[in-house]
């Protein structure tokens, strides 16, 4: 017997009148469908009759999916479902209060839009949305899916209820590197106009276990990880325009989870409408609430041009203690995109970043100064990178630091551009930066630049993967106990001099003399070869001898044979020459990586070997950070041959300049001398105005042979030191006699001195090479 064969409930016999009336209302609260698409289907419930007549406050369940619902009232609005008879429904919770994907007619593989933000808002908003709180659980309980428009996680509009939510998204789990194959909740957007999630006025709102598979990851995949397309900006925008996204939107960027994007008054360029709910009385597109503390945990990111954006709105709230933690993304232009200075504490753990064009930002979207204070940990960056940080204004907030990272196939670490005088410090501890510039082929002309006041500091890690030199081009860099590990074996003299002064290819703004304390392996340049064990260029540090030079960067060293008494030798005399391109220098030209020219400065013997105009010694082009070292010098014709460093791409066969802005025309080049070292033990003389000799030599450096010296070699006579013989312009040694104690220099002293230490010489520098 069915309902439609029950009689109406008239009977006379009182018991079985009330027994029969129990066990059609039982019938008719308890409506039970085998799976939600039967029930949405259904066109035999009713609320005016027929065989299931339901009424406000019914309950009805699907079978294999156990997914409960309430009847709603014929006249409401705020409803979740409605059946193909008209039948109205709200969702329930399951027993731990979590609302899924399936219970919302959303099914494997189909487009899950309408499904999923039915679910975020039956979470949010409660059975009555305004009245009745829930967990804020969304389970999407699908292995595949589509989206085809935004979802908004919470609404976050003043006004009526819809203000301040948790609402927790949750997969059955991230598909590992977006394999398919692999079990877990892939969501495929289409979305090219906005983000596929937005988070607006969230309180501990979270969106996890879950992939995320944007329209441009095809395009993302073509630009490959070698070569200059990856490292151009352009390239990859060009893949967004080819997959129907317009790049470069500041308001409206294409995001896969953008937190807070409708704060404050619409831009020029704003995101497209949305349709709101009708239990949302305050219809204004913008003018929604900030959130904070949103978690995005073990998602995976794929094709877009933003994975997380944070209030990419002409507003500056909140948005703050975003944290990503075990998340995996790949093939992005920017990985996470920061736009207020309200955001604080932006931070990720345990991530995985491959395949983008830069990690973090904070001058792309919205008011363009966001707060990028937080700590990123335990992270790795791989495949390709084009750079970690492109970054304006540090001004707000605490410091950036990054932790125990490994960072390989990294092409710069980036640009900070910011210029207040309270710009705060961006800190590496303890990370691996592997460049792989070899393997590219592509190698920058610097690998940090800006203007920034704030201080780049990295401790301890390692620093690996760059030919032979590694460009800063910001004011103040520091590197406290980190290793320097250049990809290329040096097999030139004039190579193996600069490594050497540089501590391992370390090149900063006007080759400062800040201490920097590093570890690197030297030459032996008696011998041609490496050390063969890295040594720490600290206040211990003794490899100072002419065999090995002094490093630029070094603080106070000991002499490299005074094991006795360990005695200081004080800090490595610096001085650089600052020549501009037309004046001093002429007639550049370039001819795959050597720089040609003509210097006027190789008149005087005392200049070319000070400064830094003879083979091995090191220029800098002050506008673009570009490296490169001296292989001959013609002191004759005043014509330098000079190797490019840095600044270079190889294009079919032959080299190319990576960074036009380097100028053969205009501009300034920065001279140093790579080639100054401290006697190996003390030399203590006495000159005699007018007498060419260093003579009464005492102390322990007349039992070292030829006191550590050459003949060939120069005394190091900087603007900071007594001029002993440099008015002659002569300042090469001619002679040693440790037998009698002198050294007879190539010209004779201007003033009388007794018992005078002489700490620094010039080696003589290698004979000219004629190819690379």
């Amino acid at each position: 017997m069915t309902l439609a064969n029950l009689p109406g409930p008239n009977f006379t016999g009182a018991d079985l009148s009330a027994r029969l009336n129990a066990v059609m209302t039982e019938l008719r609260s308890a409506r039970s469908f085998p799976i939600v698409a039967a029930l949405l289907a259904d066109t035999s419930m009713s609320y005016s009759g027929g065989a299931r007549r339901v009424k406000a406050g019914d309950g009805v369940r699907t079978i294999q999916q156990n997914f409960g619902y309430q009847v709603a009232a014929p006249s409401a609005t705020n409803h979740h479902l409605t059946t193909a008879g008209g039948v109205k429904l709200y969702a329930l919770p399951s027993a731990t209060g979590a609302f899924t994907v399936r219970q919302f007619g959303g099914a494997e593989g189909s487009d899950i839009t309408q499904a999923l933000q039915l679910a975020i808002n039956a979470a949010a908003y409660g059975l009555a949305p305004g009245t009745q709180a829930t967990t804020g659980e969304v389970l999407i309980d699908l292995r595949a899916g589509l989206v085809s428009g935004t979802i908004q996680v919470g609404y976050g509009i003043s006004g009526g209820s819809a203000e301040f939510r948790r609402v927790a998204v949750r997969g059955l789990g991230r598909s590992y590197s977006n394999d398919p194959h692999h079990m877990g909740t892939r969501i495929t957007s289409t979305v090219t106009d906005g983000p596929t999630f937005a988070i607006s006025a969230g309180r501990f709102s979270s969106i996890s276990d879950l992939s995320i598979v944007g329209v441009a990851f095809a395009a993302f995949q073509g630009i490959g990880a070698a070569g200059l397309a990856p490292t151009q900006a352009a390239t990859w925008d060009a893949a967004l325009t080819a997959s129907g996204v317009t790049p470069g939107r500041r308001f409206a960027p294409h995001a896969a989870i953008a937190i807070d994007p409708y704060c404050g008054t619409a831009p020029a360029g704003a995101y497209p409408v949305v349709t709101l709910p009708s239990f949302i009385t305050n219809t204004s597109q913008y003018g929604r609430q900030g959130s904070s503390m949103t978690r995005i945990e073990r998602v995976g990111i794929y094709g877009f041009e933003v994975g997380v954006v944070q209030t990419p709105a002409d507003h500056d709230n909140n948005g703050d203690f975003l944290t990503l933690r075990d998340c995996d993304m790949q093939y992005l232009k920017w990985a996470v995109s920061v736009g207020n200075n309200q955001a604080r504490a932006v931070s990720g753990q345990n991530c995985t970043f491959l395949f983008c064009f830069a990690h973090l930002t904070n001058n792309q979207h919205g008011r363009q100064r966001g707060t990028v204070s937080g700590v990123w940990a335990g992270c790795g960056f791989a495949g390709f990178l084009g750079k970690l940080i492109e970054l304006g204004d540090l001004f707000f907030g605490g410091g950036l630091r990054y932790e125990d990272c490994d960072v390989e196939s990294l092409h710069r670490i980036g640009d900070i551009v910011g210029s207040s005088s309270n710009e705060k410090e961006v800190m590496f501890t303890n990370c691996t930066v592997n460049f792989r510039h070899n393997d590219m082929n592509v190698v920058p002309a610097n690998v940090l630049a800006g203007p920034t006041k704030g201080q780049v500091r990295f401790i301890g890690g390692d620093i690996a993967g760059f030919p032979s030199m590694l460009s800063f081009r910001v004011d103040q860099i520091v590197l406290e106990g980190t290793t320097l590990i250049s990809a290329e074996a040096h097999a030139k003299d004039y190579e193996k001099i600069a490594h050497n002064a540089t501590m391992g290819g370390l090149v900063v703004p006007l080759l400062n003399h800040q201490t920097q304390t590093v570890r690197f392996e030297p030459y032996n340049l008696a011998t041609g070869n490496p050390l063969l064990t890295r040594v720490a260029v600290n206040s211990g540090y003794r490899f100072t001898g002419r065999d090995f030079l002094c490093p630029l960067y070094a603080g106070p060293v000991l002499r490299q044979d005074d094991y006795l008494t360990r005695s200081m030798v004080g800090h490595r005399p610096y001085f650089y020459r600052s020549d501009a391109i037309g004046a001093q220098i002429t007639g550049a030209t370039r001819n795959q990586r050597t720089i040609t020219f003509t210097s006027t400065r190789l008149g005087n013997i005392n200049d070319r070997q000070q400064w830094g105009y003879m083979p091995g010694d090191i220029i800098r082009d002050a506008a673009t950070g570009t490296v490169m070292v001296i292989r001959s010098t013609d002191t004759a014709t005043g014509v330098i041959d000079a190797e490019l460093q840095t600044n270079y791409v190889l294009n079919g066969g032959g080299y190319d300049l990576l960074d036009s802005a380097f100028s053969l025309t205009s501009g300034t080049w920065e001279f140093v001398c790579s080639r100054v070292y401290a006697s190996p033990r003390p030399i203590l003389g006495s000159t005699s105005t007018a007498a060419a000799t260093i003579s009464g030599i005492l102390g322990s450096g007349a039992t070292t042979a030829n006191y550590g010296l050459a003949v060939g070699d120069f005394l190091f006579e900087d603007a900071e030191r007594v001029q002993t013989f440099s008015t002659t312009g002569r300042l090469e040694i001619m002679a040693i006699a440790t037998a009698s104690g002198t050294i007879t220099m190539n010209g004779v002293a201007n003033r009388t001195l007794t018992d005078w230490m002489f700490d620094w010489w010039i080696k003589a520098p290698p004979a000219n090479s004629a190819t690379r």
